[in-house]
């Protein structure tokens, strides 16, 4: 018996969604900041992850702003605007980008291609 470090022999990513934020990587990192939304990685990286539960998190922060603190609200909306998004587009994009992704993975897992 023992306990022994492995690797992944196969991991296969294929990225699908690829519909919005078009070189607004630091942008979206923001709006993530904004929602209070935790990714791996730095504001600038391209490839970052985000566990499922803090993605949820941010849709419903979306969907409820109307009821989150004056400060919350207007750092979201600036969020928005520099991404160049309504309100209701960045719910439909964060729910579609939830609805594709792995429903075997606990994160989604992004890269800005």
């Amino acid at each position: 018996m023992g306990l022994r470090l492995y690797v992944a022999k196969t991991y296969k990513v294929e990225f699908d969604y690829g519909i919005a934020f078009n070189y607004k990587v630091s942008e979206f990192h923001d709006l993530l900041d904004s929602l209070n939304v935790n990714y791996s990685g730095e504001n600038w990286d391209d490839r970052f992850d985000v566990d499922k539960e803090e993605w949820l998190k941010g849709i419903e922060a979306l969907k409820n702003l109307d009821q989150l603190e004056a400060s919350e609200r207007e750092d979201i909306k600036n969020a928005l605007d520099c991404c160049e998004y309504t309100l209701e587009e960045a719910i439909e994009l964060f729910q579609g980008y939830y609805d594709v992704a792995d429903p075997d993975h606990d994160y989604l897992e992004f890269q800005f291609l």
